[in-house]
């Protein structure tokens, strides 16, 4: 997707993330399965252009601040100049 999508002049994007898990929640993993990467919560990070609804850039990961940053680099190479920031921020300029 970041091959077709990129450069984009846009005016509004919002942004959302979704939860899920993957084999069981990451409270109930316990000592066991503590430290099994492959298991647990899982956040889709996804960037939508509020007007066309089309979806901008998106990253699964958890929720942590080296995904939510990769997600927020897809996000940057998706886009071009400056627009609003909705859901996660109440506004935020980027330029280039």
């Amino acid at each position: 997707m970041s091959e077709k999508i990129a450069g984009l002049k846009v005016r509004d994007v919002q942004c959302d993330e979704l939860w899920g898990y993957v084999g069981m929640k990451e409270k109930s993993k316990g000592i066991f399965y503590k430290n099994v990467d492959t298991l647990g919560d899982a956040y889709c990070f996804v960037a939508i252009e509020r007007n066309t609804k089309m979806i901008l850039s998106w990253h699964l990961g958890r929720r942590t601040s080296q995904d939510t940053l990769a997600f927020i680099f897809k996000l940057r190479n998706a886009t071009t100049g400056k627009f609003q920031l909705s859901r996660w921020m109440a506004s935020v300029s980027r330029s280039n």
